[in-house]
């Protein structure tokens, strides 16, 4: 087990994504994370575990009913690159309002020990 802490890239750049912990597990990845929406300045935060997947990767799947309005999230992340010292992670996060097109944006970055 790996604990990290950092901040990610965003791509496009439209929030923050700041990694207050992240967990690397045999199998899973834990994180708890935190930042801001560009466009309005309003806070956000998420935490979840991606689950390893049979073709490599990890994914975390998430549904949230608001205001009679489903929410869907899903974090991809490939292969990250672990040692003691830091942990180099790419992948995407994709949020899809129900009747919208959905959103994808591609964060990757380097994290540092918790």
């Amino acid at each position: 087990m790996a604990m990290y802490t950092g901040t990610l890239e965003v791509e496009p750049n439209s929030f923050s994504l700041n990694i207050k912990e992240m967990v690397v597990r045999h199998g899973e990845i834990s994180f708890d994370c935190h930042g801001k929406v560009y466009s309005d300045h309003s806070p956000w935060q998420f935490s979840g575990i991606a689950i390893l997947q049979p073709e490599g990767h990890y994914k975390l799947d998430y549904t949230e009913l608001m205001d009679e309005t489903s929410y869907q999230t899903a974090v991809y992340l490939f292969k990250p690159k672990v040692d003691r010292e830091e942990c180099t992670i790419e992948g995407f996060w994709y949020e899809r309002q129900k009747d919208h097109e959905p959103t994808v944006w591609r964060i990757s970055g380097t994290l540092g020990p918790f």
